[in-house]
């Protein structure tokens, strides 16, 4: 498994942040109406917007549920359940469970990069979560500090 370092995995982040924020914000003008399913405009541009975000979403994955493992929703009238992540980023949820995962996504990212903020830029983060962080000052720089 790989490993990034704190500036680069919050850099790689707030991007992904932004993308789904656009993304949300395009569908959300592009669904059906009156009682809206699926979007019926825009559809090239959000499945543009679909495939980066399910790609970038399985490079930082094991970052972000290192930092979060709990993306399982679910609706109190229904009982269903789904992961917000994949329902955020794909297409194939209806707006009634993407709707919320993309809100619920956007939130939770975003603290995750207050989380990153109070980190040392430098050190490393492992993408395995049973790895712990690692200082990104050499042996000779961690004994001066």
């Amino acid at each position: 498994m790989g490993a990034m370092r704190v500036a680069e995995l919050l850099a790689a982040i707030e991007e992904f942040r932004g993308k789904l924020i656009e993304h949300r914000e395009l569908w959300g003008k592009s669904l059906s109406q009156p009682i809206p399913s699926y979007p019926v405009k825009n559809v090239n541009e959000l499945q543009a917007q679909s495939d980066w975000l399910t790609r970038r979403l399985g490079a930082l994955r094991p970052y972000i549920e290192r930092f979060d493992s709990m993306w399982l929703m679910h609706h109190p009238a229904t009982g269903a359940k789904w992961d917000a992540l994949d329902a955020a980023t794909g297409l194939s949820a209806v707006s009634q469970i993407k709707g919320p995962s993309l809100g619920n996504v956007a939130e939770k990212l975003n603290n995750i990069a207050g989380r990153l903020e109070a980190l040392d830029a430098n050190d490393s983060v492992p993408s395995d979560a049973s790895v712990p962080l690692r200082s990104g000052l050499g042996p000779d720089r961690l004994m001066l500090a």
